[in-house]
Order: structure tokens, then C-alpha cells, then sequence
């Protein structure tokens, strides 16, 4: 694995909030130090918050009532969920 898509690896677990705090730090003096270690983390933050922004724009809507079994969810006016739960 070449440095940038061992960067790259690095950089994606950090967008998705999956490092540790050593690799937080690490990702941190690494961004501090190199000009382009910043410009590849800045390219894929923009592509990740993209790339969500169209999934959010043309994903069906899931009901919780789809999702629990014989129904037992029920979705009031304005989009608050109520659940029944039974033992």
C-alpha cells in the first residue's frame, strides 16, 4: 500500500469517527506538518460531505413502523415516532 492511500485509509476512518486517540493525533501533526497530506483531507471531506448530501437528497424515506414487526410503530403528525413496546 502506497503513503497516500495508506492516507487515505487514515483519513476516511477519521471522517467516520473510527480512530483512536493516538491515530487522532497522528492524523493531527500529520495535517500540521504537510501541505499535501492537508489537500488529500480536504478533497475527501468535500467528496464524503457530497457524497452524503446526494444520498440524503434522493434516499427513500424508512419509516420506523417499516422496521419493527406487526406494526407496533406508529409515526404522529410532525414526524415524531411513538413505539409500543411490549416484554
Amino acid at each position: 500500500m502506497n503513503t497516500n492511500q495508506s492516507r487515505d485509509e487514515l483519513f476516511e476512518r477519521h471522517l467516520q469517527g473510527e480512530l483512536s486517540d493516538v491515530e487522532k493525533e497522528h492524523v493531527a501533526e500529520l495535517l500540521d506538518s504537510d501541505a499535501a497530506a492537508r489537500q488529500q483531507f480536504v478533497e475527501l471531506a468535500q467528496w464524503d460531505t457530497e457524497l452524503g448530501e446526494t444520498i440524503r437528497e434522493h434516499a427513500e424515506p424508512v419509516y420506523n413502523k417499516d422496521l419493527l414487526p406487526s406494526g407496533k410503530g406508529t409515526i404522529e403528525r410532525g414526524g415524531k415516532n411513538t413505539f409500543l413496546l411490549s416484554p
